[in-house]
């Protein structure tokens, strides 16, 4: 138990880092993508399923934030006191990436890196102030890192189940199939990435399946690439004196007016 005392101590001041950071902005206003992710999981405790966008269906955020939201916000409520509540479940989704932060150090080198990884993570101010948000990064983080870390034991079945929900946290982790499949692989034995791919597309099937059936064509994970590469990849942000390749709006862009 002596041993395992810098660690709880550690994770135990994350937490409390973090409680205190909301506790302490009270003035936190929804912005931006925070308002989607809300406004899909008021509509999914109340009515069942996502929100509209536009009066359309969409696929434009994928699904496990706002689902996990939902979850929350069935047992508090949707009223005022609901982004709070948000707020306090991202503290501990945050606590848990420190947790993993250690896990993974303690793989990689040893107790003492372990140690430093964490009290670093605990106390990073960025790390802080994403978690605070009602932003999927971090409940993605959280399963990357807790993916990361299975592989790296090459337990396949947890790598790939949470490689799943990774991919449905931010499509963008689909980019980790490939590292994560090449991290369990055996020498002469292609059964784990096999399955590991597996159970991951089984995770994201019931998604994929939603989409196409609501939105009458093949969607597997989100249809934001689109945009998030139009809205980096044109004259504007590339001529932009303070922020170039910085992602904008598409309606702020004069070439798809």
């Amino acid at each position: 138990m002596a041993r395992r005392g810098p660690y709880i101590a550690i994770i135990l001041a994350a937490l409390a880092i973090r409680v205190a950071w909301v506790l302490l902005t009270p003035d936190y206003v929804l912005v931006h993508d925070a308002v989607d992710y809300d406004r899909h999981a008021v509509h999914l405790a109340t009515d069942g399923t996502f929100a509209t966008a536009h009066g359309r269906a969409t696929a434009f955020r994928p699904p496990a934030f706002s689902m996990s939201l939902a979850g929350l916000y069935s047992i508090v409520g949707t009223g005022g006191g609901r982004v709070e509540w948000a707020r306090m479940f991202n503290a501990l989704v945050g606590t848990g990436i420190v947790a993993l932060i250690g896990v993974i150090a303690r793989q990689l080198w040893g107790r003492r890196e372990a140690l430093a990884a964490m009290a670093l993570g605990a106390v990073y101010v960025p790390l802080i102030e994403v978690g605070q948000a009602v932003m999927s990064e971090p409940l993605f983080a959280l399963f990357l890192l807790g993916a990361v870390a299975c592989a790296l034991r090459r337990w396949v079945v947890p790598a790939g189940l949470l490689l799943g929900l990774a991919i449905l946290g931010r499509a963008n982790g689909v980019i980790l199939v490939l590292p994560l499949a090449w991290a369990v692989w055996q020498r002469g034995s292609l059964w784990r990435p096999a399955l590991l791919c597996l159970l991951a597309a089984l995770v994201v099937a019931p998604w994929s399946i939603r989409n196409t059936l609501v939105l009458g064509h093949f969607v597997p994970f989100s249809n934001q690439f689109g945009s998030a590469m139009a809205g980096t990849y044109n004259d504007q942000a590339q001529h932009d004196p303070e922020n170039p390749a910085s992602w904008r709006a598409l309606f702020h862009i004069r070439e798809f007016d």
